[in-house]
């Protein structure tokens, strides 16, 4: 079995529905599906009671009483899964019908470490990057939800999430250094719904950060890569960290504090943050790049101003 897809279960119930519905109607069935319920809620529950899970060729399912979180969740079913390749998700991404089947055809194919997805050409063709030919391209950056991973990679190399905080930059900057071969599959096969609450400490992005810097930024690896590293933190930060403070709170107050501690962060540890390489590289070079980056400098104009309207 090529596929493990590691489906996890809290409170997002108002995609749920659509959301399995796209697993069983998969045109190929040749996948592990490892439903965890994480402590989830009753209405999560009451949607997964509508669904005959014997449907499904090969399901484990897991339960616990209490919410353990995404580390444990995964890191439980990396070591537990007997298929090749393994995939994170949850009930806020619907599936097009052939996920499975153009996953397995390039699992098979081109025997992967890492499969990126679900971006913008929508042709199916794929990129190989190996060590030699590593261009830092956006779908490289740390999301866990845009990729599938290669278990034996995880395990012979020891990578798990951390299950005391949330560093999911740390676990795809190990597979950085691990990994041999890296496709990225042209194809929006994957549809993400946004979430409007977080289950993990939003602060943890600091962490993280503190983290690669305290233990790689000496490292031969990290040197060769550092402004891509540099330029994934500054994303955390100012693309992830930032608006989900402002999605979450109201109190104008924590969102300045929230501000005051990115900027102080940054000018701290990557003092020459605003010219760096990749978030000033040319439109025609990596337009993906170019385009988040644009992006980026929206938000930082956004946020002084903020912070000029609600000075005391």
């Amino acid at each position: 079995m090529s596929i493990a897809i590691v489906y996890h279960l809290y409170k997002n119930s108002k995609t749920i529905e659509e959301s399995l519905q796209s697993l069983l109607n998969q045109t190929d069935h040749d996948f592990e599906l490892m439903l965890v319920n994480d402590g989830a809620t009753r209405t999560v529950t009451q949607e997964l009671k509508k669904f005959d899970l014997a449907k499904f060729k090969h399901v484990t399912y897991y339960k616990w009483n209490q919410n353990v979180g995404h580390s444990l969740s995964f890191n439980k079913a990396i070591q537990d899964t007997q298929a090749t390749h393994i995939h994170y998700s949850g009930s806020n991404v619907i599936f097009d019908k052939n996920f499975v089947k153009n996953m397995n055809a390039v699992i098979t194919k081109h025997k992967p470490d890492v499969i990126s997805f679900n971006k913008v050409k929508n042709d199916g063709s794929v990129q190989i990057f190996t060590k030699n030919t590593l261009k830092m391209n956006l779908m490289l950056l740390p999301s866990m939800k845009d990729k599938i991973f290669k278990t034996s990679l995880l395990k012979d190399n020891n990578i798990y999430l951390d299950e005391t905080a949330y560093l999911p930059l740390v676990f795809i900057y190990k597979i950085l250094n691990a990994y041999k071969k890296w496709i990225i599959f042209d194809g929006v096969i994957a549809e993400f719904h946004q979430i409007k609450f977080y289950t993990y400490n939003l602060y943890d992005i600091f962490e993280q950060n503190d983290y690669l810097i305290n233990n790689y930024r000496e490292t031969k690896f990290w040197k060769s890569i550092s402004d891509f590293i540099e330029f994934c933190m500054i994303i955390y930060i100012i693309d992830i960290f930032i608006p989900r403070i402002f999605n979450t709170y109201t109190d104008k107050s924590i969102r300045k504090q929230a501000i005051y501690k990115s900027q102080a962060w940054l000018d701290k540890n990557i003092p020459q943050w605003r010219k760096n390489k990749i978030m000033n590289s040319n439109k025609n070079t990596n337009p993906g790049l170019f385009n988040k980056f644009k992006k980026v400098k929206f938000s930082l104009f956004f946020f002084a101003k903020f912070i000029k309207q609600n000075k005391k």
